[in-house]
């Protein structure tokens, strides 16, 4: 039996026609789109900025496709996404420095004081499970707006008391 033709054997390098493929010899495959451009489908690849990327995946034509976003765009997005992320953890946190003085405060010790953190962070662990069915039946934008909109109305009661 051949060894090059064994199932699982990596000495035989597998040489391609095409002008447009080079083998490296380290099992890397260079690319070059300058040659054969029209005879092998080469002419239909996108390229990127600098001309000589290939994009992968290659994005379409459609203007909603993110690989088609400005790069501001995308960077906001990324930014919004960062912050909202940070801020259920910051917000989750921030109640622990003040345990002790409202201990004090309130005369307890600091672990009856933390039930109201231990709520928050059972919330965020949970909380995606319990409004993911509102989110699929109403969609994302009418519950991140009326979910917040909604806390807040409850909460006027509370501070109009005080």
């Amino acid at each position: 039996m051949d060894p090059s033709k064994e199932q699982g054997s990596h000495d035989r390098v597998e040489e391609v026609e095409s002008p447009i493929v080079i083998d490296q010899g380290n099992g890397a495959v260079l690319l070059d789109i300058s040659q054969g451009k029209s005879e092998h489908g080469a002419a239909n690849l996108k390229l990127g900025k600098d001309g000589h990327t290939v994009l992968i995946p290659q994005p379409s034509d459609d203007p909603n496709d993110p690989l088609n976003w400005s790069d501001p765009k995308k960077h906001l997005i990324l930014v919004t996404i960062a912050v909202a992320a940070f801020q259920s953890d910051f917000q989750t946190a921030l109640g622990v420095p003040g345990l002790i003085a409202q201990g004090i405060e309130w005369n307890l010790s600091p672990t009856p004081v933390n039930y109201a953190g231990n709520l928050n962070v059972l919330m965020n662990g949970n909380g995606g499970v319990f409004w993911m069915p509102f989110i699929c039946f109403w969609g994302r934008a009418p519950v991140l707006f009326w979910v917040p909109l909604a806390r807040y109305q409850a909460s006027l009661p509370k501070t109009k008391s005080c």
